[in-house]
């Protein structure tokens, strides 16, 4: 991971083309305050941008790529949380100067990100309301998500979690009615608790049903196919 020169209109110029939630709203004048601590950064595939446990030295705002939030359980099993799409702000830690970050993020594919020192991504909250509000209703909805998550991993049987799980993830990465996940088997089974062998199974009978097709360490979905048997099996 590494740092790239981008002058300060460079910086807003990016923000301005993104249209994240964050900055709805935002005038020039305060998008120009925004961007001026910001660095701009670019990370390979497999690349951590920070670690679990790490103290949290840095926010991020990805402007393309995909970023993996993983979070570790003392068991060793890893649970991907949710893929970031471009427009979606990473920190994973509470403001503070002795926070840690409570998962990790990984780069799944190539990826370009603003990056901003702790303090200054929480002065920027401090300064511009507008912001503060914006990230409300963006963490409002990811939490909505979290306790959907609650529902299905507790009362679903293991096609309904797996589906779940999928489903999700589809929906971040979808363009049209196409998804490619950049996830395997063994990190789909972390993430949903069932094992390796039942996820296996599920997988080769929906790609049977031509809901989805595995390419290596990809899964190609088509979301509406997924929809349509969701309903159809009642789930």
């Amino acid at each position: 991971m590494g740092s790239v020169p981008a002058s300060l209109d460079e910086r807003v110029e990016l923000l301005t083309k993104l249209r994240s939630p964050y900055y709805e709203g935002v005038t020039e004048e305060q998008l120009r305050v925004i961007a001026e601590p910001a660095r701009l950064i670019e990370a390979h595939a497999g690349e951590y941008l920070y670690h679990q446990g790490e103290v949290a030295s840095y926010s991020y705002l990805l402007l393309n790529g995909l970023v993996k939030i993983i979070h570790s359980h003392p068991s060793g099993r890893v649970i991907i949380i949710k893929f970031i799409k471009p427009g979606l702000a990473f920190r994973m830690a509470y403001p503070g100067a002795t926070s840690r970050y409570i998962a990790s993020a990984q780069a799944a594919t190539g990826v370009r990100a603003l990056r901003w020192e702790m303090h200054d991504a929480t002065h920027l909250l401090q300064a511009i309301p507008r912001v503060a509000l914006n990230s409300l209703v963006v963490l409002t909805e990811m939490l909505m998500e979290f306790v959907e998550a609650v529902g299905e991993f507790t009362y679903g049987c293991a096609e309904e979690r797996l589906l779940w799980v999928v489903r999700r993830l589809a929906e971040d990465l979808r363009e049209n009615d196409h998804a490619v996940l950049p996830i395997t088997q063994q990190e789909l089974a972390a993430s949903t608790g069932l094992s390796l062998y039942t996820v296996n199974r599920l997988i080769r009978e929906w790609e049977q049903r031509g809901l989805v097709q595995k390419q290596r360490h990809l899964l190609v979905v088509q979301p509406s196919k997924l929809q349509i048997y969701t309903k159809h099996q009642g789930i």
